[in-house]
């Protein structure tokens, strides 16, 4: 655990020395706030609530997170100390879950920085907070899934641009298989396969969170997730330091 702790605090505090961590954190609190406010038509609807603001959050992870996690290897590998790294005495599972803990902290630090929009909220109407907190809970989780992805592919490769191109890719196909085009395809041509492409998706996951629903199978399918990508990270490492 000391070492894991140890990984943690340079990874984080590696985020917030170069002043890219702190454009990442305003652009991701800016666009969150633009989705929800104008294009989200917050104002039109007429309803207080989050809907908007948690309906683009996959999709603003979508490019956040593969951007903070496509140097977390990659940079490792490419300027060589991955292989200090390995010489001390870390067990690869400590480096990857530190790592993991770095990215992730970094992202609930900008979720953080997010709840005056649930605030402002609150001040215009009277939404159902237990809902919101419910939803927040599933973004942490779509939030977890794609730092483990995103780590585990920023470990093939020491190029951070194809790290961040390929983690795009990923998650994009994570993200598309619970949309409606994609759904109505399936009902209408392999409806067989249907009620599989959906429950692989992780907007149709998420959704169960956004209507307040915190269920086992969907947090069983993040945590799934994100163990099957941290064994694949695990695996990398391994042969890196073979």
């Amino acid at each position: 655990m000391k070492n894991i702790l140890l990984i943690t605090k340079k990874e984080l505090a590696s985020f917030f020395q170069t002043p890219i961590a702190y454009i990442f954190l305003i652009a991701y609190v800016v666009l969150s706030s633009v989705f929800t406010f104008y294009i989200g038509s917050f104002f039109e609807k007429g309803q207080a609530g989050m809907q908007a603001f948690f309906q683009f959050q996959p999709w603003i992870f979508l490019l956040f997170i593969s951007a903070i996690t496509m140097r977390m290897w990659s940079e490792e590998k490419k300027t060589g100390t991955i292989e200090l790294l390995l010489t001390l005495p870390f067990k690869e599972l400590d480096l990857i879950i530190g790592k993991f803990l770095g990215a992730f902290l970094f992202v609930l630090i900008s979720m953080v920085f997010t709840f005056p929009i649930w605030i402002s909220v609150n001040i215009l109407g009277d939404p159902d907070n237990s809902v919101i907190i419910a939803s927040y809970i599933g973004n942490l989780l779509i939030a977890s899934a794609f730092i483990s992805i995103g780590l585990c592919l920023s470990s093939f490769t020491k190029n951070q641009i194809v790290s961040f191109i390929i983690s795009i890719m990923i998650f994009f196909i994570y993200l598309l298989g619970g949309t409606n085009v994609v759904l109505d395809f399936f009902n209408q041509n392999l409806p067989m396969l249907a009620d599989t492409v959906s429950s692989i998706s992780v907007l149709g996951h998420f959704e169960n969170f956004t209507r307040g629903a915190v269920e086992i199978k969907s947090i069983v399918f993040f945590l799934l997730t994100i163990v099957f990508w941290t064994a694949i990270n695990y695996y990398s490492i391994r042969y890196n330091k073979a």
